[in-house]
């Protein structure tokens, strides 16, 4: 079993995706420094997962 995420990028390299019938919480976090500036790249990631996570 793999979160949603890993299963929808492997699932284009041929991985075959079997529903189960319950669901399994889990838990998504992005870890920045707070005492340094957050590099433009990083941003980008940060603002691209946020944007992924709610949908």
């Amino acid at each position: 079993m793999v979160d949603p995420f890993t299963a929808g990028f492997y699932s284009e390299f041929g991985l075959a995706l079997r529903p189960i019938q319950f669901d399994i919480p889990f838990r998504i976090s992005i870890i920045v420094n707070d005492r340094s500036a957050t590099g433009a790249a990083a941003s980008k990631v940060i603002e691209a997962m946020t944007d992924l996570i709610g949908r």
